[in-house]
């Protein structure tokens, strides 16, 4: 193959791919998108900057009454989210924030101070309140 046919059809793609950038939208936004990751990532990776963000909304798979998802999220020391895992084996929460947010850290703390190790122990711990 000589290198003006590889320069030619390098060109054919070159020109295909701008037609298709300018002419399809679904094709221009996924490029862009792609690209914008792909930037994110490298930035994080060589500079990474953390700004401190709360959750707007918490839900939750299931819950025990009296202890709410929104605990999870609501800054008290002396609540927190407990779930039914009696009908729920595998619980989970969603967060929901303000405005879109790469969480790429996560601090969680325990407001059920003395309660976590009967928690952590299960049935052998003690009730929960």
């Amino acid at each position: 193959m000589s290198v003006s046919s590889c320069w030619r059809r390098w060109r054919v793609v070159l020109a295909g791919g701008g037609l298709a950038y300018a002419g399809v939208p679904s094709f221009h936004r996924g490029l862009n998108q792609e690209a914008s990751g792909i930037t994110a990532d490298i930035r994080r990776s060589f500079h990474p900057t953390y700004e401190p963000v709360r959750p707007a909304r918490a839900t939750a798979s299931s819950e025990l009454a009296g202890h709410p998802a929104a605990f999870v999220i609501d800054l008290v020391s002396n609540d927190y989210w407990a779930a039914d895992t009696a009908r729920d084996a595998r619980p989970t929460l969603a967060f929901k924030f303000a405005r879109p947010t790469d969480v790429d850290n996560l601090l969680v703390t325990s407001g059920a101070g003395p309660v976590v190790a009967g928690l952590a122990l299960g049935a052998g711990g003690p009730p929960l309140p």
